[in-house]
C-alpha cells in the first residue's frame, strides 16, 4: 500500500508527520526530530577547503591584464605574490567556488601546458601574456 508523508518545519524542532516502519499510520501520528543547523543551506558537509592541486580556466580579453604579480622559482614554477583588482584572475576568483579560487602563495606549474620544468618560467609568462584562454595548473604548498 502507498503511504503519504509530509514535513512541517518549526523554528526549533522539525515535526515530521510520518509513517512508522511497516505500520499503517494512525491519524495525526507525529514523530519529533531535533533539527540541528548544518552550516550553509544546502551544504552536504563541512565548509570546503582550497584544493591543493587544480586547474583554473581563466578567460581574458586583449585589453584585460592578467592582474597578478609573480616571482619565478628555481624549480620553474611561478609563485603568486599579488592578485590585483580589475584583472582577469580577480574576475575568475569572483565567479569561482571557494575551493577553486586562486590565492597569494600558490604556485602556477603550467600555463596552457607550457611549463613543468626548471627554466620554463619565461615561457609560461609569455603564454600567459598572449593567450585569451588560460589553463592554469595551480598547486598550494
Amino acid at each position: 500500500t502507498k503511504k503519504n508523508c509530509r514535513s512541517h518545519f518549526g523554528s526549533r524542532m522539525q515535526f515530521l508527520q510520518a509513517c512508522c516502519a511497516g505500520d499503517q499510520p494512525t491519524s495525526g501520528e507525529q514523530v519529533v526530530v531535533k533539527a540541528e543547523p548544518v552550516g550553509i543551506v544546502g551544504s552536504l558537509g563541512p565548509p570546503l577547503e582550497p584544493q591543493r592541486h587544480f586547474e583554473a580556466i581563466v578567460h581574458r580579453s586583449a585589453e584585460e591584464p592578467l592582474g597578478v604579480n609573480v616571482d619565478r622559482d628555481p624549480d620553474g614554477s611561478l609563485i603568486i605574490r599579488e592578485i590585483r583588482t580589475g584583472g582577469c584572475v580577480f574576475a575568475y576568483n569572483s565567479a569561482s567556488a571557494v575551493e577553486l579560487k586562486i590565492r597569494v602563495g600558490q604556485r602556477i606549474l603550467k600555463v596552457n601546458g607550457v611549463g613543468g620544468a626548471a627554466g620554463e618560467a619565461s615561457a609560461m609568462v609569455r603564454e600567459a601574456q598572449e593567450a585569451k584562454i588560460l589553463h592554469l595548473e595551480i598547486i598550494s604548498d
